[in-house]
């Protein structure tokens, strides 16, 4: 009767998430529009899409989810571990065709983040 409900407390879906306000460790840099899963078992999420809004108009950047460092599920915000200015130099959102592995080398790099560590999220034990 007490026991707590199954699955994972911190698992949302897309829909839920999807509009949440993003901020750099400096400060707001726009909302998440979107979240791309990749083709291995499991479908993990790759990348977080954010749109800068009018910070950055017209923009869309990507994150990993290795990036977030915080949650803020009752304010409906996500927190990434990167500046601001980096956010406003990096690539922008790729076409789907150009989302290859030299290009995601490129954004890790970008951010100075090593690719391995964190890649599909933050963790949770």
């Amino acid at each position: 009767r007490d026991a707590p409900p199954p699955g994972d407390p911190h698992l949302r879906s897309v829909a839920e998430v999807t509009g949440y306000e993003a901020d750099a460790i400096d400060g707001r840099i726009g909302r998440l529009d979107d979240l791309l899963a990749g083709g291995e078992p499991g479908w993990p999420i790759r990348w977080l899409v954010v749109e800068t809004g009018r910070w950055l108009p017209g923009r869309r950047v990507l994150a990993a989810p290795g990036w977030v460092s915080g949650i803020d599920w009752i304010g409906r915000r996500v927190t990434l571990d990167v500046g601001r200015a980096q956010v406003a130099s990096s690539p922008a959102e790729p076409a789907e065709s150009e989302l290859t592995e030299d290009w995601e080398d490129k954004v890790y790099a970008h951010y100075g983040k090593d690719r391995g560590a964190g890649r599909h999220g933050p963790d949770r034990s």
